[in-house]
């Protein structure tokens, strides 16, 4: 007998529960509500900068359809959303690019960052750099499209196989597009 397994639902149960964490890459929240209520956090941050992308390589991404107004609307409902009980007071929505944000943050201060971001190979690269600064020891880094083959080609998987030989981190979990790193 086979079981399903579904791959985003065990990301968000192998997030440490009770911490501080974030998402890179929240567009319209779909997951901040199941890490939310898998992790249960004190704190959750929702970063995104909810603006179109103008790069040529984004053309079929989520961020490269629709107009300005698109994207202000879904920032506001996110705002409206995530302002309401139960996760008034311990998420905050961050409008913002993930690389000055999360420089912006104190290293170590983190229990997890799921990245769900640019999935250009640069971007998640640098994503994954910094996140492993911010997250403790025994944390987790969460990533989204660990697959080839989308308009991304090769850049998330690259960054993460980058990561797991330079940077103090090991493999979790990985399935169905979905990979888990723990900071050692």
């Amino acid at each position: 007998m086979q079981v399903a397994v579904d791959a985003r639902r065990t990301i968000a149960a192998l997030l440490p529960r009770g911490g501080v964490g974030a998402e890179i890459g929240v567009f319209r929240g779909g997951f901040s509500r199941a890490i939310f209520a898998q992790a249960r956090p004190r704190r959750l941050y929702l970063v995104d900068p909810w603006q179109n992308s103008g790069q040529p390589q984004h053309g079929q991404s989520l961020y490269a359809q629709g107009s300005a107004n698109d994207m202000e609307e879904i920032h506001a409902s996110i705002l409206r959303t995530f302002s309401e009980p139960p996760f008034a007071g311990r998420v905050e929505v961050v409008r913002s690019a993930s690389v000055p944000w999360l420089a912006g943050q104190p290293d170590g201060a983190m229990d997890f960052v799921y990245i769900d971001g640019d999935h250009n190979y640069e971007a998640v690269r640098e994503d994954i750099v910094l996140s492993t600064a911010k997250v403790r020891s025994g944390g987790v880094i969460g990533l989204d499209d660990y697959a080839l083959g989308s308009w991304w080609g090769d850049g998330v998987v690259r960054a993460v196989h980058d990561a797991l030989a330079t940077l103090p981190l090991m493999l979790l979990f990985a399935l169905d597009g979905q990979v888990a790193l723990r900071r050692l």
